[in-house]
């Protein structure tokens, strides 16, 4: 059961790290790349998240939720649509897998993490390979462009939402997973 708490935690931290948005201080969104170019610094993000099917000849029903506290963690939009990220923040995250209720605050870490960016509308999508393992076990491995949509993007503020659905292919596991992070404009 351990190694699947594990193998739950990787999925959701994979997503917890990239988020952007758009909005104007007058409630409209703003989306244009010139307003995203930038630092900025991530002030909130919360996640939820749901599992449910067979993992390792287990059924699992899974509920997890985060939050993120003592930030310290910027992320730069450049001109030539790359991005990275750097920093640090605490995540605390609640799991009730199969029942057993579980809180652990842990350290997310990124040191400089590149990656690129297009923007279509209020859909900002970043281009990527990742891979979700555990020890040995490799779980996925994909081409991944996990698009955001910009809820926010004025002067001061992004906020980026990330809502997904998808069966992972792994003995029937599936997953919901709806994500917000907030950022101020540093510069």
């Amino acid at each position: 059961m351990k190694h699947l708490k594990s193998i739950i935690t990787l999925i959701v931290i994979t997503f917890t790290l990239a988020s952007c948005s758009t909005d104007d201080d007058g409630g409209s969104n703003n989306v244009s790349e010139e307003n995203l170019i930038g630092t900025w610094s991530l002030t909130a993000t919360s996640q939820e998240s749901s599992f449910s099917g067979s993992a390792q000849g287990n059924e699992v029903d899974a509920t997890i939720t985060s939050t993120g506290s003592n930030f310290d963690f910027t992320v730069v939009f450049n001109n030539d649509n790359t991005v990275s990220a750097n920093g640090t923040y605490d995540e605390t995250i609640t799991s009730d897998i199969n029942g057993t209720i579980s809180t652990e605050t842990q350290t997310i870490t990124t040191n400089d993490e590149q990656a690129e960016w297009t923007l279509d509308g209020d859909q900002l999508t970043f281009e990527g390979e990742q891979l979700i393992a555990a020890g040995d076990l490799q779980i996925i491995q994909a081409d991944i462009e996990p698009s955001f949509t910009i809820e926010t993007l004025n002067e001061t503020t992004l906020e980026l939402r990330f809502n997904e659905e998808q069966n992972l292919g792994v003995d029937g596991l599936s997953y919901t997973i709806n994500v917000v992070q907030t950022y101020a404009r540093v510069n």
